[in-house]
């Protein structure tokens, strides 16, 4: 990415401004009388509004400074600089890990038709699609000089010939700085040395100097994707997704937000990111297999979760971003389900912590789901976001909204 397009969103960045700490401070009865669980839902939505713009603009800013960093990696590459770029693709993954709760209504972030979440996080990714593997060290578009390497054409090829047949996003980029995650050694992740992207005779691996430009290339392209999305959410632009969103009937726009959070508790964090690989058994099947990120994955997409329905949203600066959530709404009109609703998010946390916790220990998700104590607290957490998501539905009706969430995986 060139320093024009980095200037162009840092300054859009900066245009946008800080969000208000807190939304207006107008309160509602405990029984909801009179008119109020209207304004209720109202104040619910525009503060769901607020938190997808802040964790996007945070996204964004992050993915800004994992460009930097793969800049000064590209343009001299060494260990310092190498181990400079992981640091910044995993601090990138903070913020953006919480916005898969905005996902699954066909909002922007996967609209059919425009929306980038294919690009920006697809998932899983077939190593040998992009660079060389283990065994074979001639596959992917890196080592094919037949293939000319820029946005167009790895946009282009994206998941085109299968579905994991990815070329962009976090995981190519994920890919490129750790490669595979052979697991010789359990505490390992990929070992992929910087020397990839040496030239002349102190390289390894062939074709270093196309691997730079196909790391410069993704990572410029997750600029531009994030850049779309949160101008999508801007709320300094008109004609925009925002603006429609906020004009919605309230309960079509509840019912967008509950479907986001419940798809993603029901079936894609306790389904397809975590019970998949507890069945299998198998490191090829969590979300963050090269870095041996996925705890963090796991963690942030909890608290996506989290933040939408208790409506707050802590920053990347350490504003908070605070008003009404979904639990406002349901402990007036479904007290009894929203206690439960929030005991089932808090042994979610308990044992999500735990995965956190272990890994930090030196035991990464990947050999977690192979020991019984480890899976059985993987399972709890997988049995709580289940549980929760099934309640929402239940507590939906309550405000005379009806949603059909996808099964369980």
């Amino acid at each position: 990415m060139n320093m024009t397009s980095i200037k162009k969103w840092s300054l859009i960045l900066l245009s946008v401004g800080a969000l208000n700490a807190c939304s207006s401070s107008d309160t509602v009865s405990p029984d909801g009388s009179g008119n109020e669980l209207p304004q209720l839902k109202q104040q619910v939505v525009a503060n769901y509004a607020d938190i997808v713009l802040a964790s996007y603009e945070d996204s964004l800013q992050a993915a800004l400074a994992l460009e930097t960093a793969v800049n000064v990696f590209v343009d001299e590459p060494t260990q310092a600089n190498f181990a400079a770029a992981k640091t910044a693709w995993l601090n990138s993954r903070e913020p953006y890990g919480q916005t898969e709760a905005y996902r699954f209504y066909d909002g922007p972030i996967d609209d059919p038709n425009t929306g980038p979440e294919g690009q920006l996080n697809a998932w899983p990714l077939d190593e040998a699609t992009i660079d060389y593997v283990n065994l074979d060290e001639t596959a992917g578009i890196i080592n094919n000089l037949d293939i000319e390497i820029n946005a167009e054409t790895l946009t282009g090829l994206n998941t085109q010939d299968a579905e994991d047949a990815v070329t962009t996003g976090y995981h190519a980029i994920e890919f490129l700085l750790w490669g595979q995650d052979l697991n010789e050694n359990p505490e390992d992740a990929g070992l992929r040395p910087y020397t990839d992207y040496v030239s002349g005779n102190e390289g390894t691996a062939a074709n270093q100097e196309r691997r730079g430009t196909y790391l410069n290339v993704v990572s410029s392209l997750l600029i531009e994707d994030l850049g779309a999305v949160t101008e999508a959410w801007g709320d300094e632009t008109s004609g925009n997704y925002r603006e429609s969103f906020l004009a919605l009937n309230s309960d079509e726009a509840i019912r967008r937000i509950i479907v986001g959070i419940g798809s993603l508790a029901r079936s894609e964090l306790s389904g397809e990111r975590m019970e998949v690989a507890l069945l299998k058994k198998d490191q090829e099947d969590e979300h963050s297999c090269f870095s041996d990120n996925t705890h963090r994955d796991i963690v942030t997409n909890f608290q996506g979760i989290k933040n939408v329905y208790l409506g707050e949203y802590l920053r990347l600066d350490a504003t908070k971003v605070q008003g009404k959530g979904l639990k406002d709404l349901f402990a007036i009109s479904a007290s009894d389900l929203n206690a439960k609703m929030l005991a089932e998010l808090q042994k979610a946390e308990t044992a999500i912590n735990t995965i956190d916790q272990m890994t930090k220990n030196g035991m990464p998700f990947d050999q977690q789901i192979l020991e019984d104590e480890s899976r059985a607290n993987i399972q709890a957490a997988i049995d709580a976001l289940v549980a929760f998501g099934d309640l929402l539905p239940e507590a939906a009706t309550t405000l005379g909204i009806n949603i059909n969430l996808a099964p369980a995986e």
